[in-house]
């Protein structure tokens, strides 16, 4: 393991920074994103049924499908405008 928290792995006569930190460490943020996803989609879906007209509860409820499948492009969007801007190296270099 070198200094900076990362340890060679060598592939196809190439060299990568792997990461030492253990793939369990993602568990909480998988939980905590799949928690507000759930907490989120019933409040919109509540509010759509409740408060709406009867005539616009199926436009009301697209919206909000509509807003959160936007907000998924952004963040993949997001994605896409970093790996562009610090050209696909943007962990750490020997």
């Amino acid at each position: 393991m070198e200094n900076g928290g990362y340890t060679d792995q060598i592939i196809a006569n190439a060299s990568y920074n792997a990461s030492t930190m253990s793939v369990f460490v993602q568990i909480p943020q998988y939980f905590i994103f799949g928690a507000s996803e759930i907490l989120t989609s019933i409040t919109g879906m509540e509010f759509a049924y409740s408060q709406a007209p009867k005539v616009l509860q199926g436009v009301l409820l697209g919206l909000f499908l509509f807003t959160a499948g936007l907000g998924s492009y952004l963040g993949s969007l997001l994605v896409i405008i970093v790996n562009a801007a610090t050209k696909g190296s943007y962990l750490v270099d020997k």
